[in-house]
């Protein structure tokens, strides 16, 4: 495979990263950190900080919208949480 065939695979897989993540930050509102629909695996009873709790929040609504967000081959470990 070409240096250029793989720039471009590379490339086209960045692209559909990027959308898995703007779709799946489309299901999150404004909210509350303590509600369960927004965290449904739940935090610890410690926070790490606020960049743990937003990476908690996409991890979670991910695994949670998987299907609708056509995620089908990955594993979700999800360290941290309670559940």
């Amino acid at each position: 495979m070409s240096l250029k065939t793989e720039v471009n695979l590379i490339e086209n897989e960045m692209a559909i990263v990027k959308d898995i993540f703007l779709a799946t930050v489309n299901f999150i509102p404004s909210f509350n950190i303590t509600d369960e629909k927004i965290l449904p695996c739940g935090l610890r009873a410690h926070t790490r900080s606020i960049s743990w709790i937003v990476e908690q929040v996409i991890t979670q609504q991910a695994k949670f919208h998987a299907l609708q967000l056509g995620i089908t081959d990955v594993e979700f470990d999800m360290p941290g949480t309670i559940a």
